[in-house]
């Protein structure tokens, strides 16, 4: 989902990425703090390029201080008018969800999001279709998130050699991934079947360029942690879904 903010020429611009999850009785919409702190207008794309106000309602991210100190998330409860035109097909739900990032430790990760439009165009449509880039890639170690100042209790990486990209069978240079900000992760498992779908496992973060070159996320759940502890209303999806009310109960 590319979410964007209108410039000083008023032109929307991409300025990250999210993910829609769906927590009965609510929807939300998941992306990292850091792409709609401040005071633009976030805006994220509907069906047919059209724009889809986000309102000020339920923006949650963890205190400064605490167990979750540091993790870069945000959770933005969704209005009406701004789910209806995505449709309830468009949303994960907890069951789409693994928090802990369990079974990705030594496997691949996923990222889905939508790079920055560099092409130069006037039509507003234009402008908020930014075309959807997936890469696959090794799981980053605990070791190596650790030496490079990062908790593997609150975050995840992918490798990311940007030069070093298969594309068709032939090696490409993969898009920049400014706009991947708030991407989702998912475990990737090319062994599952085809009833069997990738979890979501974190909130891609930070392009990391020095080496090990990677992209960092924040685990999952951290997201489900703030959304148990606010929407008291939501405990009865959680209690369907024991794995996840356990793992967000835990983080």
């Amino acid at each position: 989902m590319p979410l964007l903010a209108f410039t000083n020429a008023d032109r929307p611009e991409g300025i990250g990425s999210g993910v829609l999850l769906s927590v009965p009785p609510h929807f939300f919409l998941l992306t990292a703090a850091h792409v709609i702190e401040g005071d633009h207008r976030a805006l994220f794309m509907g069906k047919d390029g059209q724009l889809v106000p986000l309102s000020k309602r339920c923006l949650l991210w963890p205190k400064p201080t605490g167990d979750h100190k540091g993790a870069d998330i945000a959770v933005r409860g969704l209005e009406p008018l701004e789910f209806t035109p995505f449709g309830r097909d468009r949303f994960l739900t907890l069951r789409d969800t693994l928090p802990g990032s369990a079974g990705t430790r030594g496997g691949d990760l996923l990222i889905l999001g939508h790079p920055k439009n560099k092409v130069k165009v006037s039509r507003t449509s234009s402008l908020v279709e930014h075309p959807l880039f997936a890469y696959c890639a090794p799981t980053v170690t605990d070791a190596e998130l650790s030496d490079i100042g990062y908790d593997s209790d609150m975050h995840l990486g992918m490798a990311f050699r940007q030069k070093d990209s298969i594309r068709n069978g032939q090696r490409t240079t993969a898009p920049v991934p400014e706009g991947l900000s708030g991407a989702p992760l998912f475990g990737f498992n090319s062994l599952r079947s085809d009833s069997e779908s990738d979890p979501l496992v974190g909130i891609a973060t930070t392009w990391r360029k020095a080496t090990p070159e990677c992209i960092i996320g924040t685990d999952i759940g951290i997201a489900l942690a703030l959304i148990y502890d606010a929407f008291p209303e939501c405990d009865e999806a959680f209690a369907v879904d024991g794995r996840s009310a356990a793992a967000s109960n835990d983080s």
